[in-house]
């Protein structure tokens, strides 16, 4: 029986790549087939085949018939790997049954080499209605697998075998990386102590250590703040792909100086910082003179008196810890700065010259108004007060400042006094005070010639002349005034001057008591007292002004 049989089992190419960024892998299959030679033929007469998915038949030998024996060793040589053939026994031989053929009753040794890929697996099976199979792994360009008959006691019948042009680096065990780091403030670039690549197979695990710039270049990312650092291996030569590996970049504690608030602060006219300025690495200070309602970066400043409470925070950056919430500094007080620089003084020596003159000097300030007082704050001036007429003065002085200056309450300067003037007209000697019921004149005893410049009212006459009483004297006063208001005898005025023969005699007559004796003008006085009295009884004399020096005020 003649049967035209062609077994061809088609297993699917997997072929998975992205551009020149992933390993190209492919899974291939090779199958024994056999083919009748030609219609007609016997049963027994056909080509024996090894035949890739993809197509390619290699003979195994021409004419066969049920079984064919093998070299020990044979090549056969494919697109994608030469597959050599060793057998353990005399020889090997294909067979033949009524269902399956294949490599049969020997123990077989199947190499598969290639020149482009790296053989990473490859799986020798019986025929599919078996479920015999022998793996074998590789990470080189070569891989060997042996089925041995006796203890499988079933042909060899199909290989599948698993090619790949790189490595994915991605599946790769990265050892000598820490979980965390600490922030530094620089690149945190660890090294790997170890990079393996692995393959696990079914039956077997081969590992492989992969070199730096070799094997794999690093590249890093997010590797200086806080957070989570990347990094990536990137595989070269005969690895592809890339392997990502985070560690964190963890935070440090920052370096804070909190501030302080400033003491001794005085009013200047200028803006002056309320505190110290927090230092720190790793975040911000900020400063508040309302609670928090508003901040500011900048050290808070105040200009005018008054006191200032503050607030400051300390946030921390995304690289550093220890934030500060809101906290007191407690208040800060600009003191008022002295107006006064310097105060008034009292004026001394001071004599009655018949002018206004100022009683003390007058203060400086830098600021806020100064005011004087003569009766004791009832009233106050911004004038320096003066005074004319003798007599003492009691002052006081206040200072009105600003709300940035010390104002000062009132102030005693003390008692200034004003001296009375004395004068000297001949023997008459006037003392003067501006007030012409406190001016006084004294009249000395004697015969000296007086000019009187001008009229002076004065409100007090001394006579300082001691009489004999009942022994006449001759008498003349600068001022007129009432006879009543002089005591101590008469005066008698000169009413002519008549000629006898014993020469000459003057004629006199008492001045009315109620009438006035007249200045300058020359009396007969006949004390009835030792002393001449004015009794003025709080009025006033005026000293007559006399510019003629040709009589004294006594004519003996």
């Amino acid at each position: 029986m003649k049967q035209n049989i062609k077994h061809i089992i088609i297993l699917v190419l997997a072929l998975m790549a992205t551009i020149g960024a992933e390993a190209t892998t492919k899974v291939v299959t090779y199958t024994m087939t056999m083919e009748a030679k030609s219609t007609g033929y016997l049963f027994d007469d056909y080509y024996y085949y090894l035949q890739s998915s993809s197509g390619e038949r290699l003979p195994l030998n021409a004419d066969i018939n049920n079984s064919y024996s093998l070299p020990k060793t044979f090549t056969l040589h494919f697109a994608d790997v030469n597959i050599t053939v060793t057998s353990s026994g005399d020889k090997g031989h294909i067979a033949r049954s009524t269902h399956f053929f294949g490599f049969a009753e020997y123990t077989y040794t199947f190499t598969f080499e290639s020149t482009d890929y790296f053989v990473t697996h490859v799986r020798v099976s019986s025929h599919s209605q078996y479920t015999q199979y022998v793996d074998a792994y590789s990470l080189t360009k070569s891989c060997s697998a042996t089925w041995d008959w006796d203890k499988t006691h079933e042909y060899v019948h199909a290989f599948e075998v698993t090619l790949v042009d790189r490595f994915d680096i991605s599946t790769v065990t990265v050892g000598g990386i820490n979980a965390s780091y600490d922030y530094t403030g620089s690149a945190i670039k660890p090294e790997p102590t170890s990079v393996t690549y692995t393959l696990n197979g079914q039956s077997a695990t081969l590992t492989a250590t992969l070199t730096k710039n070799t094997d794999y270049t690093i590249g890093y990312s997010n590797n200086t703040n806080a957070g989570t650092a990347t990094m990536t291996l990137t595989g070269i030569g005969d690895y592809c792909g890339t392997k990502s590996h985070t560690f964190t970049i963890n935070p440090v504690a920052a370096n804070v100086t909190a501030p302080t608030a400033k003491t001794n602060l005085t009013y200047s006219g200028s803006a002056q910082a309320l505190c110290t300025a927090g230092s720190c690495t790793g975040g911000t200070f900020r400063y508040s003179t309302n609670n928090g309602s508003s901040w500011t970066t900048t050290v808070p400043k105040a200009t005018n008196a008054g006191t200032y409470t503050l607030w400051y925070k300390f946030d921390a950056d995304a690289n550093h810890t220890g934030s500060i919430a809101k906290t007191s500094l407690g208040t800060v007080t600009i003191a008022q700065a002295a107006a006064l620089v310097s105060a008034p003084a009292v004026k001394t020596n001071l004599t009655y010259n018949g002018s206004a003159q100022a009683l003390c000097t007058a203060g400086s300030r830098t600021s806020g108004t100064l005011y004087y007082s003569t009766d004791n704050g009832s009233s106050w001036t911004t004038t320096v007060p003066t005074a004319t007429n003798a007599g003492d003065y009691t002052l006081c002085y206040k200072l009105d400042a600003d709300a940035n200056h010390v104002s000062i309450a009132k102030t005693s300067l003390g008692t200034v006094s004003v001296a009375a003037r004395e004068r000297t007209f001949g023997n008459i000697r006037v003392t003067e005070t501006g007030v012409a019921v406190t001016t006084t004149a004294v009249i000395a005893d004697g015969t000296d010639e007086i000019t009187i410049p001008q009229d002076i009212t004065v409100g007090g006459v001394t006579f300082n002349r001691t009489f004999t009483v009942d022994a006449s004297s001759t008498v003349m006063l600068p001022f007129s005034i009432a006879v009543s208001k002089v005591s101590g005898g008469k005066f008698y005025g000169f009413v002519g001057v008549d000629k006898n023969t014993d020469g000459w005699e003057v004629v006199m007559q008492e001045v009315d008591p109620s009438g006035t004796l007249q200045a300058h003008t020359p009396y007969l006085f006949k004390p009835s007292a030792t002393q001449m009295t004015f009794n003025l009884g709080g009025e006033t004399v005026t000293l007559k002004a006399n510019t003629q020096s040709t009589y004294s005020t006594i004519i003996q």
